[in-house]
């Protein structure tokens, strides 16, 4: 269950994309219950192997969570597990570069809303790395801007928000792709925690805090290491 709780905290961080890790994440734990060896519990691991299969089928074939994924630089293609697949993929990432605009001239100021500023080492873990090590297979092929993206290096130890403001000039249409779909949460988890502070804030020896106050206290609390 260890691999459960690992990819459990993944999806729930909120220091670098969440919606890109869903597929990967799906397909790590598929492969790495797979490769359990269970002497006594073979029930159990079928079960969870049905279950996940039947709770991520949606899940996999969503356009949301397979743009996130094709556009985090971690990722890219290799998730993929056919040619046809990739190609596949790929003609969706170009149908929906076609449906934006070829320039993407974005606000300097707007780097503070590119998700994944920093603290990215989070496959650091053993079992984390074991979860995530099929992504070093074959990276499947294409061309056109897709082509120029999927031969461009990323550095682990570089932010995924800081690879798009780095590259966004020469891959506008997939800036503009990730700007709509990196931003989304794959969970409420980091909402909860939100209102969970809110609640601290908003209580009975502080009932007369204006709704401007309120938010700019919130913010602070919850922005504390941008501060």
């Amino acid at each position: 269950m260890s691999l459960f709780a690992v990819a459990t905290t993944n999806v729930e961080t909120e220091q670098t994309p969440t919606s890109s890790m869903v597929i990967p994440t799906i397909i790590g734990l598929d492969k790495a219950l797979n490769k359990q060896q269970t002497r006594y519990a073979t029930s159990v691991k079928t079960g969870l192997l049905v279950s996940l299969q039947k709770r991520s089928e949606a899940i996999m074939t969503d356009e949301h969570f397979i743009l996130s994924t094709v556009v985090d630089p971690r990722y890219k293609l290799k998730w993929t597990k056919s040619s046809d697949e990739a190609q596949k993929v790929s003609k969706l990432i170009r149908s929906s570069c076609d449906g934006v605009s070829g320039s993407a001239q974005a606000d300097p100021q707007a780097s503070n809303t590119d998700v994944a500023h920093s603290g990215e080492n989070m496959h650091s873990d053993t079992v984390c790395q074991n979860l995530y090590d099929f992504l070093d297979d074959i990276q499947p092929e294409s061309t056109d801007e897709l082509d120029k993206y999927l031969a461009t290096p990323f550095s682990p130890g570089t932010s995924v928000g800081s690879f798009w403001n780095e590259n966004k000039s020469h891959l506008p249409s997939l800036y503009k792709i990730q700007e709509s779909h990196l931003i989304i949460p794959a969970t409420s988890a980091g909402i909860e925690r939100a209102f969970s502070t809110a609640g601290l804030i908003l209580n009975d020896r502080r009932n007369r805090l204006t709704d401007v106050m309120f938010e700019q206290m919130l913010v602070a609390k919850l922005n504390g290491d941008l501060m």
